[in-house]
């Protein structure tokens, strides 16, 4: 009973204080020699809050998805994003070559080529190497219109690796215009940080890389997607630079992929299946003397084990195609893909060839405390040594192989096409 008698003296001696303060404002007259702090209105509170909510509204919002780290508003309506890539080599070379015939097939002392003079890069040196290193740009906006950019500053110099512009209208259609990925191999699509091995398989070096042109891109269904693209056309395994796109003709390549996953929606066992096929077809190409129509590079160590000679050039039309596939449950993972490029090549059109070179690979992995699928291996725990957290670990196998057109090297003549 004692404290709440003192509660309520002084509630009546606080109240007292605010009535007598109230009468003395009423009833004194205002002496200007005071200072006397302004009414706050209505309206000022309103400003006030409206000033609050657009500094909300403008802050920014760290959060990290996929490789990127995201920087957004409070609405998302502007979302940057920043990533990156750096991959290191050490190559070194039980038995490194040191003359261009190190490189010639295996045979080929009936050759009447061999002995000539190749390019002197072409050697197995034991090295450091800053593979790539690479930043990734990209802007988004509403949701509905972005920007990206990304380029290359490792081993091979600068280069833009993409560049576009594209609009979300829909889920159904996306439209973007610039520098992108031609949409043709399975792995080459997959970004850098997703691939199983740090250097992709054979198949790729039958793939154009990236080009110039339009693209629209959509999912009408569920489980139904496609790729639709017109570029400037570029040779195997090749992302062309200015000097190329401004040496070329009018004639173009179109391509196009289309990818099914039926079972995505539900819970079934082959939930994580996909299958596709894609293809190209380039006409009327004339590429830059120093873009030859391929470049194939192994997949372990980056060495050239072909290219046509100089001289051979694109003489007709270029065809690609690839069944391609994946499939992931759980832990374990498994891609395959094959493709065919077929070229007509030669000096001249009178003499030229119609080349058909074939890749394939089957590669699997399994997950070690986590899940597999085609954007890169999931932990199922973050790595944090401090809580005992040791995240995940890949194991993968591969297979692959690659044929080359045996015309390309017996055709019956003085000079072989490569």
């Amino acid at each position: 009973m004692k404290s709440r008698r003192n509660y309520w003296v002084v509630l009546s001696v606080a109240l007292g204080i605010v009535l007598g303060g109230h009468q003395a404002s009423a009833q004194d007259p205002v002496d200007e020699g005071k200072d006397i702090a302004p009414a706050v209105t209505i309206s000022d509170i309103e400003i006030l809050n409206n000033r609050l909510n657009a500094v909300e509204k403008s802050s920014a919002v760290l959060s990290t998805e996929h490789n990127y780290l995201d920087i957004a508003t409070q609405k998302g309506d502007v979302v940057f994003k920043i990533g990156g890539v750096v991959q290191g080599d050490y190559r070194s070379y039980f038995s490194p070559g040191t003359k261009y015939d190190d490189y010639l097939p295996i045979g080929s002392g009936s050759y009447p080529e061999e002995g000539a003079a190749g390019a002197t890069t072409n050697k197995s040196t034991t090295t450091f190497l800053d593979r790539k290193v690479r930043l990734d740009l990209v802007a988004l906006f509403d949701q509905l219109v972005g920007l990206r950019y990304q380029a290359e500053f490792g081993a091979t110099g600068y280069a833009i690796q993409d560049a576009y512009a594209f609009v979300k209208a829909d889920t159904a259609f996306q439209f973007q215009l610039g520098k992108f990925k031609v949409p043709v191999g399975l792995e080459r699509l997959q970004s850098d940080t997703d691939t199983l091995f740090v250097e992709r398989a054979l198949p790729t070096d039958l793939a154009p890389n990236r080009d110039l042109g339009a693209e629209i891109t959509g999912s009408p269904l569920d489980g139904v997607q496609y790729v639709l693209a017109l570029t400037n056309g570029t040779p195997d395994n090749y992302t062309p630079n200015n000097a190329d796109d401004q040496s070329l003709t009018n004639g173009k390549e179109a391509s196009g992929r289309l990818f099914l996953t039926p079972f995505k929606s539900g819970d079934s066992f082959l939930k994580n299946l996909g299958v596709g096929i894609s293809g190209a077809w380039a006409w009327d190409v004339n590429w830059n003397t120093n873009a030859l129509p391929n470049y194939f590079v192994t997949s372990l160590g980056q060495q050239q084990f072909f290219a046509y000679r100089a001289g051979v050039s694109p003489q007709g039309d270029f065809y690609h195609w690839s069944p391609q596939g994946y499939f992931y449950n759980g832990s374990f993972g498994l891609l395959g893909e094959y493709i065919k490029s077929v070229q007509v090549v030669g000096t001249a059109k009178a003499s030229a060839l119609n080349l058909a070179h074939q890749a394939w690979q089957l590669e699997g992995s399994w997950v070690i405390g986590g899940k597999a699928s085609y954007l890169g291996a999931v932990a199922d725990t973050p790595l944090d040594l401090s809580k005992g957290h040791w995240g995940a670990l890949e194991v993968a196998a591969r297979v692959h192989q690659l044929t080359l057109d045996p015309k390309a090297f017996n055709a019956n003549r003085a000079v072989n096409l490569a």
